[in-house]
């Protein structure tokens, strides 16, 4: 369903309070809201449980899901999709040091491979 909604490029439905009729149309989207907040509900249980490899994979898979939202008792939408992007910025960054500290690593290990090669053919 939400392959279908990108490939027709439809518009997001609204977070927060909207009319009757905008409420029955996002109502109507049920099996997207309701995988959506079920993969928000696993990405964030995982993350309390500090299960770091497995809440990335839910956070990303939620973050896939734009079109779900859920209703909160107070009166609004809102979107599990946005809130797991959100969440999902600290991996992010994490992900990013440890990439380029790989990288940095790997390249001193090619260099100082090649100076004991040059060392050797001296």
């Amino acid at each position: 369903m939400q392959n279908r909604f990108n490939s027709e490029n439809k518009r997001l439905p609204p977070s927060g309070r909207v009319s009757r009729k905008e409420k029955e149309k996002i109502h109507s989207n049920w099996a997207v809201n309701d995988v959506s907040i079920a993969i928000w509900a696993k990405a964030r249980s995982l993350d309390v449980l500090e299960k770091k490899e497995l809440a990335m994979k839910a956070y990303s898979q939620c973050i896939f899901l734009t079109h779900g939202r859920a209703w909160d008792p107070n009166g609004w939408f809102w979107s599990p999709s946005a809130d797991c992007a959100k969440k999902a910025k600290k991996y992010l960054k994490k992900i990013y040091i440890i990439s380029l500290y790989t990288i940095v690593h790997i390249i001193c290990l090619y260099m100082h491979n090649i100076t004991i090669k040059f060392r050797g053919n001296l």
